[in-house]
């Protein structure tokens, strides 16, 4: 962080991701940014819309035909998979806070 500029778990720079984007077509890995509640709110198959995230894809096989998409964003941690006949439903990590 010491250039000023966000290091992502992939090692890529993160791609921000559109306005009215549909998150099911965002398959290739790497970390995606959503600027602003806005944005968020905008975005189709996004289960969290109340401020800006940032979701994470990964790569499942050599061949990308699968794929998990982790998204944090006010606190909480969704997750989803995918498979041939496309994405599950989009389920979120509910923690306990450790003391």
């Amino acid at each position: 962080m010491a250039s000023g500029k966000i290091t992502c778990i992939t090692g890529f720079e993160p791609r921000v991701i559109a306005n009215g984007t549909d998150l099911n077509d965002l398959t290739h890995e790497g970390t995606y940014v959503c600027a602003s509640a806005t944005d968020a709110a905008s975005l189709v198959n996004c289960p969290y819309s109340a401020t800006a995230f940032t979701m994470i894809v990964l790569q499942k096989n050599s061949v990308l035909q699968t794929c998990g998409q982790l998204m944090i964003g006010g606190g909480s941690l969704y997750f989803r998979d995918s498979s041939s006949s496309g994405f599950t439903k989009w389920k979120r990590l509910q923690g306990t806070e450790l003391t």
